[in-house]
């Protein structure tokens, strides 16, 4: 089984050594690098280095992008009309490639590059700031870009060999991770099968319990008994999804009744103008508030028709419903 393929980004010359250093720690790892000057990126006939590049990064498992102070060489039809030197190099776009296909990035930057950006970004105003290290102010504007871009992870370092150990420590944890997923994949798929199980242990005690109450009611109809049961459960879900309703609320807030009391109020089958006209009054909304109102207070009363209330005559204290609640 192939190892993931790591592709490495970063200008040439001046970051061969690291380049190469890189690719010996990449392999040891039983993974593949993918330098472009080592063949590993495939130029297709008809296409420049450039896109061959954007084409097999996308191939790519993760991405280890490294910056030193030179910018890189623009790729063809980078430079836009009338000669400016503003333009992108193969290096960001392999970035931003990466970053499109939404690839992880480990980014590399060295010391005295970070320390020239510093620079930079404490004096952004200074046309004429010249740096030790970076051969082109471009390389500023790439790490802004990279900064503000989430999947990634920035380094700087000194020497090629913290490259690798960094590396080799965000890649076991990267790796302890996905172990840690599968298990506990493995562990929510045994807990479904034994919520499974219990679904089944419960829906056999519910129709002997259903057996059961049938026989007590002197017959052994449990389709009867299953029915009830079933109404019963939708009335209570019917209910709790009334209570949760802004217009009933509302009204509650504005009364003195209980919950049963309002219900009873509301009768079986209630009109959304009828209700309105009870309590609209006591209801200090502003004209785009009371159109809410009345839209959750229709939908309200839809489940109330469902509900189909009726419960005994409940005791106001000699005050009508109508006329309840504050003065």
């Amino acid at each position: 089984m192939p190892g993931p393929r790591v592709f490495v980004s970063s200008t040439y010359y001046d970051l061969r050594e690291v380049r190469a250093s890189l690719e010996q720690f990449i392999t040891s790892l039983g993974f593949l690098p993918v330098l472009h000057e080592r063949g590993a990126v495939p130029i297709i006939p008809g296409t420049d280095v450039e896109e061959s590049c954007r084409i097999e990064i996308q191939n790519a498992d993760m991405v280890v992008l490294i910056i030193g102070g030179r910018y890189g060489s623009p790729g063809p039809g980078a430079l836009p009309a009338g000669g400016s030197m503003i333009y992108d190099s193969v290096t960001r776009s392999e970035f931003r490639t990466a970053a499109e296909r939404e690839i992880p990035i480990w980014v590399f930057i060295e010391n005295a590059v970070w320390h020239d950006w510093e620079n930079f970004d404490r004096n952004r105003k200074a046309i004429d700031f010249s740096f030790a290290h970076t051969v082109d102010r471009q390389v500023f504007a790439f790490i802004d870009e990279i900064r503000v871009f989430k999947n990634k992870s920035i380094r700087q370092f000194e020497h090629s060999s913290e490259i690798a150990v960094w590396l080799r420590a965000q890649w076991a944890g990267v790796f302890a991770k996905l172990f840690h997923e599968a298990a506990e994949g493995r562990r929510l798929g045994r807990l479904e099968a034994q919520v499974a199980r219990l679904d089944a242990v419960v829906a056999t005690l519910t129709d002997q319990l259903d057996l059961v109450m049938a026989r007590m009611a002197g017959n052994t109809d449990t389709d009867a008994v299953r029915k009830e049961r079933l109404l019963l459960r939708n009335q209570r879900e019917l209910r709790a999804k009334l209570l949760e309703s802004d217009a009933i609320k509302s009204i509650l807030g504005i009364t003195e009744m209980s919950v049963e009391a309002l219900l009873h109020s509301l009768g079986p089958a209630p009109q959304l103008d009828d209700v309105v006209g009870l309590y609209a009054q006591k209801l200090t909304f502003a004209p785009d508030e009371m159109d809410r109102f009345k839209r959750d207070l229709e939908e309200a009363l839809a489940i109330v028709k469902k509900l189909n209330f009726a419960a005994p005559e409940p005791e106001y204290n000699g005050v009508p419903p109508a006329q309840s609640g504050g003065s």
